[in-house]
């Protein structure tokens, strides 16, 4: 299993490369640095310089002297909206949705965890409990995060860095969230909000205290690797879509996922359909699906092929 990280706090270059360490140290596969939004183009600069570093490090040894498997983490970085309201929140999408690989806001007023989990925009609800004395989530909230693929965060460091009472509204805020998880299946993800290398903890020691609170090996699974791929996977998907989850492919050979799509001009019912690695079924092209085949002109494919993108399952449409 592998372990993704998509909240970093980014500061600066020596603080952001002593983090990425410590973290790649204790077992993290993918490190997303965020930003606020005046210090995220400024961090774009030195994003090269850092990947450089952080790859030119020998793992094999620790400050253990032990043998180890570890290899280099992926790097990211994105944007984590503090303290706006909702018409802030609208503006600062419009401007860097096309730059950044991730965007966050930070929730706990009611009225900006909605403005985001109706933004489809935008890619987390961080921390929607915060400041507050309930989980900052309702019924409504849950199917709008579900209908607009929100994903709603719980932050480890809200545990970490915290004792009693608080800790205690925190822990009760992080079931009430996952009860409603499991009803309305919106996306959860799980992270550290490190800020330095004090902060940063090992992936096991994280994972022990999620299954005390009631997670399941599964939705610890889906919260560290499964959803926070699906989000960093589409955003790469991102700028080629002229409307919600639609790629416009410019290309004669039509090969996504391994799997062969052929377009016909037939009609739809002699559309090859795949899905979730299914077979096609009445279509004159079902011989040549997952064979590895690319596309053959004589299939009457056309040039352009829509793809309706829908978190882990993907459906050929007729153009």
């Amino acid at each position: 299993m592998k372990f993704y990280d998509l909240n970093l706090r980014g500061q600066n270059y020596d603080n952001d490369l002593a983090l990425v360490k410590e973290a790649n140290k204790f077992g993290w596969d993918y490190l997303n640095l965020n930003y606020s939004p005046e210090n995220f183009e400024k961090a774009l600069e030195y994003k090269d310089d850092l990947i450089d570093e952080l790859s030119s490090i020998d793992f094999n040894q620790t400050y253990r002297s032990k043998k180890t498997n570890f290899e280099h983490a992926e790097l990211s970085m994105g944007i984590n909206v503090l303290n706006a309201n909702s018409n802030e929140i609208r503006k600062i999408i419009n401007k860097y949705r096309n730059k950044s690989d991730y965007i966050s806001c930070l929730g706990g007023d009611l009225k900006v965890n909605r403005s985001v989990c109706e933004n489809h925009r935008i890619d987390v609800l961080s921390r929607p409990y915060y400041k507050r004395r309930d989980s900052g989530m309702n019924h409504v909230l849950a199917k709008e995060a579900k209908r607009n693929n929100v994903a709603i965060e719980l932050c480890f460091k809200d545990i970490l860095n915290n004792r009693l009472k608080y800790r205690a509204n925190v822990i009760s805020s992080f079931k009430e969230i996952l009860m409603f998880h499991r009803k309305f299946k919106f996306p959860l993800i799980l992270t550290t909000d490190s800020k330095s290398i004090y902060d940063v903890r090992s992936t096991r020691d994280i994972v022990s205290f999620f299954k005390s609170i009631g997670f399941s090996n599964e939705e610890i699974y889906n919260g560290f690797y499964y959803y926070p791929k699906q989000i960093i996977d589409f955003n790469k998907e991102r700028k080629s879509m002229i409307v919600k989850g639609v790629k416009i492919i410019d290309s004669d050979d039509f090969t996504v996922f391994g799997k062969v799509l052929h377009l016909l001009g037939a009609g739809t019912d002699n559309l090859a359909i795949v899905k979730d690695g299914a077979g096609a079924a009445n279509t004159n092209a079902v011989p040549d699906l997952n064979t590895g085949k690319t596309h053959a002109a004589k299939h009457g494919c056309k040039s352009v092929l829509l793809r309706v993108i829908d978190y882990g399952s993907f459906n050929a449409v007729n153009v």
